[in-house]
């Protein structure tokens, strides 16, 4: 008898991001189990088709430009919607699919095409949206009508995008695996030697994809402060740099910083999980709730530092002062003292970085999280 077949759509672009990443984690090990075949349908070619194939799950392109997140838009999904489904129907044709599982907020076409082939659907929403605007009613209305099972990532993703609907709606939080998309590379040198700085500076490391959301902006004005009471601070940006109005503001920030010596644009790297063991103290600064932001989890289990807002996903993964810090969310001020805080009360280090470590261990289990996720597979396709 063969495996049950899974397609996985996913509306991704040529910039690579979480989402992107947490999908293929996932089908890899519901390839690997056994149980399912998998298939996946991406918008667009990048490098994270070739991770897929190297792990031999087929992958096929339904060509897409971005969807807009507005109401004017519409048309534009419910074109998208009907070339989607089109693309579906002919991969059923050729493929025995039982179950459709699309992968973020705007994949909810996938389940329209899903109704119309009389196949259950479920969606990942990895996404936080303001809910007063009416796209993000919308959406929730989409998702929630479309799909026989939503996975929220993180209960803030819950709560934003349903409130208290609970019926169809599961908390399935993602999980770290630094190996399978390839973040152990290891550097030529080391971190301090690459920078040309001593054994005294204190590393302060902001990873992720340069996007106005993100808010490294914020990490730039609260730098001042921060390095008048750590004198020994040098300030690193890790990630993507998209072209666009964001990355002027911040090279315009950075020419006029009173402390621009003791800062550095790293760029995209493929070696986190190296950067991360040399680093002192993580910031994460999204300016919005952020759903479950992996850099996060991955600098908790290396048993850093880490300061976070005190929003959206950041605050299922940090206890305030046992696991982490949490400060005002979008507030420099708040991430100025509260990074000096976290770096000055050393006799607290210790146990901080123990409990950051335990809380990812205990909570972001791969095997248990994969099992939550093969079980409602059987019982979706019962």
């Amino acid at each position: 008898m063969s495996k049950p077949l899974i397609l996985y759509v996913h509306h991704n672009t040529q910039h690579i991001g979480g989402a992107d990443y947490c999908l293929f984690k996932m089908v890899r090990e519901v390839a690997r189990s056994g149980e399912f075949g998998c298939l996946v349908l991406l918008a667009n070619e990048s490098a994270i088709a070739e991770l897929y194939r190297r792990e031999s799950i087929p992958v096929f392109l339904q060509p897409a430009a971005p969807l807009r997140k507005s109401v004017t838009a519409l048309p534009g999904w419910i074109s998208g919607a009907v070339a989607e489904s089109r693309r579906i129907r002919a991969l059923t044709r050729r493929y025995p699919v039982r179950l459709l599982h699309s992968n973020d907020l705007f994949d909810f076409t996938a389940n329209w095409a899903a109704r119309r082939l009389h196949l259950p659907s479920c969606q990942h929403i990895r996404t936080i949206l303001d809910h007063r605007k009416p796209t993000t009613r919308l959406l929730s209305w989409c998702c929630r009508v479309g799909a026989d099972r939503i996975f929220c990532v993180s209960d803030a993703v819950h709560r934003h995008l349903f409130g208290e609907a609970k019926r169809q709606i599961r908390t399935l939080h993602d999980w770290l695996d630094f190996a399978a998309v390839g973040h152990c590379q290891h550097p030529a040198q080391s971190l301090r030697q690459e920078l040309g700085v001593d054994s005294q500076a204190v590393l302060i490391g902001c990873l992720g994809r340069q996007v106005a959301w993100k808010g490294q902006h914020l990490l730039l004005q609260a730098a001042p402060r921060i390095a008048a009471d750590i004198p020994e601070a040098v300030f690193l940006f890790i990630g993507e740099s998209p072209a666009g109005p964001y990355q002027q503001q911040l090279q315009a920030m950075l020419a006029s910083s009173p402390v621009r010596d003791r800062i550095r644009f790293l760029g995209q790297r493929r070696d986190i999980t190296s950067l991360l063991s040399q680093l002192d103290l993580v910031v994460h600064t999204s300016v919005t709730p952020d759903p479950l932001p992996g850099v996060v989890m991955e600098a908790m289990s290396c048993g850093l530092l880490v300061v976070g807002p005190d929003s959206g996903g950041v605050v299922e993964m940090i206890e305030d002062g046992k696991s982490g810090y949490l400060y005002r969310c979008g507030d420099a001020q708040a991430l100025a003292a509260r990074t000096i805080t976290a770096w000055k009360q050393q006799e607290n280090a210790p146990a901080i970085r123990q409990a950051a470590g335990q809380q990812v261990a205990q909570k972001f289990v791969k095997s248990r999280l994969v099992a939550q996720l093969l079980q409602e597979y059987r019982t979706l396709l019962q």
